[in-house]
């Protein structure tokens, strides 16, 4: 997959794109059937697929000061989308005087700027300053340029409305199989293996400590069930992510795996941690030896969970 970090460096070889536009974070169901969708068309009149995305998030350009959790890093919104078999991807920068573009000026300098000739948005796409164009002001700017734009209507699962605000609220109650549904695949951090106190290998469980690329959106402090994706290989796990209170806490939240089963080196390997489910909120505990006792029955339960 081709990444285009400015619409100043897209090059096609196709006369044409299909766009499918949008934050996409999480890129969840209802955003995998529209890049699907656009997919699809895009193959059935020869022109180039292409996603057009945005880094960072609107908010903290309009809101400075404003940090917004992401469900998906740039890096793991891309795996997503790579996934599905995009094939170019341009995420442009989003500026205060991109901001300033009025709907018309966006349209003319991005969209005819990719030689687009069908578009693809969710029904409650804006765009322009303000947010002042909508799904209908869209579509008189592509009538006027001879580009088909085609708006997809609400996905919903189960009869509730599939939304990254929806999924995010889930993550933050620690509801993660309501999210893992939405999202159509397991919620799951990532990041490089960086050396802690070795304080889990001390109790007799080693964890990998990961270093978490902001502004991920982590869920409740606690201890869950999971898996770990490494060099190809899926290993039942134990996740803890807090600030281990028991040893007078830490000043930023740890994510901290620890794999069943498994001995090897981890140190500057990329982890990608899956989320199955919460198996208990973090707290202190009076002694060593009850944390042990509480670690030993987490990990039995999660190797009951996770095969």
């Amino acid at each position: 997959m081709r990444v285009f970090h400015d619409i100043s460096e897209v090059r096609l070889s196709e006369a044409y794109s299909c766009v499918a536009i949008g934050n996409f974070d999480g890129v969840h169901l209802g955003h995998q059937a529209l890049v699907l969708r656009a997919i699809r068309a895009s193959r059935e009149v020869g022109y180039a697929p292409f996603v057009m995305t945005f880094s960072p998030h609107p908010a903290e350009i309009l809101r400075p000061g404003t940090v917004t959790r992401c469900l998906t890093t740039i890096s793991e919104k891309l795996l997503r989308l790579e996934r599905l078999g995009l094939e170019n991807v341009l995420v442009q920068r989003f500026s205060f005087e991109l901001s300033q573009l009025s709907a018309s000026e966006f349209f003319s300098r991005y969209l005819v700027g990719l030689k687009a000739r069908r578009i693809h948005v969710g029904n409650d796409f804006r765009f322009g300053h303000d947010r002042q164009g909508d799904t209908e002001v869209l579509r008189t700017l592509g009538q006027k340029n001879g580009v088909t734009v085609e708006i997809q209507s609400e996905v919903t699962l189960h009869g509730e409305r599939i939304s990254s605000t929806q999924i995010r609220d889930h993550i933050k109650q620690g509801r993660i199989p309501e999210a893992n549904t939405l999202l159509g695949y397991p919620f799951f951090v990532s990041g490089l293996v960086v050396k802690g106190d070795q304080r889990g290998r001390q109790l007799g469980f080693p964890t990998a400590n990961l270093a978490v690329a902001e502004p991920k959106l982590l869920p409740p402090h606690g201890v869950y069930a999971g898996r770990v994706h490494w060099k190809g290989r899926v290993l039942p796990s134990v996740l803890n992510i807090g600030v281990r209170p028991t040893f007078g806490g830490s000043p930023k939240p740890i994510v901290e795996v620890h794999l069943l089963r498994f001995q090897e080196e981890l140190y500057g390997e990329s982890l990608r941690l899956e989320l199955v489910k919460q198996l208990r909120p973090e707290r202190k505990f009076a002694s060593k030896d009850e944390l042990v006792n509480q670690i030993r029955q987490d990990v039995q339960i999660a190797s009951e969970m996770v095969p």
